[in-house]
């Protein structure tokens, strides 16, 4: 792919090309600034005027509302004490200290250094890690691809949520859903209860809005989100000035955090959440990066921003290289790509070759934007970041609400959006994780045909299991149900004693 990135660059600085980056970025910092929303509500509304796009420019949006909302999150964490996601908690406990004493772009300043020294950790990354993992990937036939894409589901069902019970219940909601509509082989139209809307299926991208970005807002007032922004106090804000102190001092843990974020990133359910606590965990070991808690911390707000945006960027080989996405934002671009008929995974490199090289430039073009946006809008996202909740709730429904109507001009994907963000309502209230859910949406149709397909391919089920990578991909599947069963029994019987 290295061979191929000028003529990528060419294609990212296309001023086009360059405006869907311009516009993600400052979505994304713009998202990340606002308490309650964050990157995947952004991208769920989003997603149907994506799909309506160029594949390149699609992805570069999307990713670059994830990079900026790296560092967007950090904005209401330092100045009003609140995550703008729960990856940023820990970047209230390191920075808001500086904040409350009129530091808080100093504060900041570090943390976007940490989030651009991550980004290029992740960059690099994907840049080396992606060509070889889709080359070993073209092996892969109708069987591969099903226990490929079982293992997406199996993995987010098991890892994303605290019990790995309810995590398959979730999936198997979001896998009856894919399921309505016509059967893949025979097609005839199944589970549509004599609803003639539903003959041809319930559409991915309007359930997707309303499932991960609509019942946000319904949770939003449940968790007294609305309170905590009124009674909120914002530092004095101040533009930073690089100090070439700060900058060493952070250079050690952003380096530690970025590594941690490469690790973590892949792994579907772990995310930046998870990343940012072992990062912080390991900034704090060494002596000499030690802090007192009402002093702040340069150390820790490097370490676990950088974890955040390594995490983010890195989550991205699975996604594009073999269909698993690390983050429930991954699953939107999955979304986008697979409603703009490409086939994501093992054979994306195939039937768009230019894409890949494409996505690495864009990163990369982004990286460098992230820095000049990210500086010029700590003072103005500073007041985004307690903005009255109300006008938040209400723009963010109006986009929802015109997202969904636009897919396809119909009011039945309205009405499916809404009882999406109803039912992922429920799925909070029955502490039901989402992701999983929303994987099986995305994937249960695919999986369900290359299912059949390599059944018929492999006469029976007996050569379906012989095949060698086949049978290593249920190997893994099974061990991950079994670690998490085993984990989630040790948990209770700990919480019993």
């Amino acid at each position: 792919m290295l061979e191929n990135l000028p003529d990528a660059f060419a294609a990212a600085l296309h001023p086009r090309a360059m405006m869907f980056i311009v516009l993600g970025m400052v979505a994304g910092i713009v998202l990340g600034a606002m308490p309650g929303l964050g990157p995947t509500m952004g991208m769920a509304i989003l997603l149907p005027f994506v799909v309506q796009t160029d594949p390149q420019y699609g992805i570069f949006l999307f990713s670059a509302i994830i990079i900026g909302a790296g560092f967007g999150n950090a904005l209401p964490a330092v100045f009003v004490g609140i995550p703008g996601t729960p990856s940023a908690l820990l970047t209230v406990a390191a920075g808001r200290p500086f904040a409350l004493r009129g530091e808080g772009g100093r504060a900041l300043l570090v943390s976007l250094f940490g989030a651009s020294v991550g980004q290029v950790f992740g960059v690099l990354a994907f840049l080396f890690l992606i060509t070889p993992l889709v080359a070993f990937s073209t092996q892969f036939l109708f069987p591969e691809f099903f226990a490929l894409e079982l293992l997406g589901m199996t993995a987010a069902a098991a890892l994303m949520g605290r019990n790995p019970v309810k995590g398959v219940g979730a999936m198997l909601i979001g896998l009856l859903i894919a399921l309505v509509g016509p059967d893949p082989v025979t097609g005839q139209p199944r589970l549509t209860f004599g609803v003639d809307d539903l003959d041809q299926g319930i559409e991915a991208v309007p359930a997707l809005i309303g499932l991960l970005a609509l019942r946000e807002l319904f949770i939003s007032p449940a968790l007294g989100v609305g309170a905590k922004l009124k009674d909120a106090r914002r530092g004095t804000i101040r533009l930073p000035r690089p100090r070439k102190d700060d900058l060493i001092e952070a250079s050690g843990p952003a380096a530690v955090g970025s590594a941690v974020g490469l690790v973590i990133g892949p792994l579907p359910g772990a995310g930046p959440t998870t990343a940012s606590f072992i990062s912080y965990r390991l900034a704090s070991l060494p002596r000499r990066w030690r802090r007192r808690p009402e002093e702040g911390s340069i150390p820790g707000i490097a370490a676990t921003d950088a974890s955040q945006n390594a995490c983010g960027t890195s989550s991205l080989i699975p996604t594009l290289a073999l269909g698993i996405p690390g983050d429930p934002a991954d699953v939107l671009i999955l979304a986008a790509l697979t409603a703009q008929g490409l086939i994501v995974g093992p054979q994306l490199a195939q039937s768009d070759p230019t894409l890949l090289p494409a996505v690495g430039a864009g990163l990369l073009i982004s990286t460098v934007l992230m820095i000049v946006i990210g500086y010029l809008a700590i003072w103005p996202s500073a007041f985004l970041a307690s903005a009255p909740q109300r006008f938040i709730t209400f723009v963010a429904i109006m986009a929802m609400i015109t997202g969904a109507y636009a897919y396809r001009q119909s009011m039945v994907d309205v009405w499916v959006c809404l009882g999406a963000g109803l039912l992922g309502y429920a799925m909070w209230w029955a502490d039901l994780p989402v992701a999983p859910a929303a994987l099986a949406l995305v994937l249960g149709s695919m999986a369900e045909s290359d299912l059949r397909r390599g059944l018929i391919l492999t006469d029976g089920f007996g050569g379906f299991v012989s095949r060698p990578i086949t049978a290593a991909i249920l190997a893994v599947i099974a061990a991950i149900l079994v670690g998490s069963i085993a984990r989630s029994v040790t948990a209770a019987r700990r919480r019993s004693v």
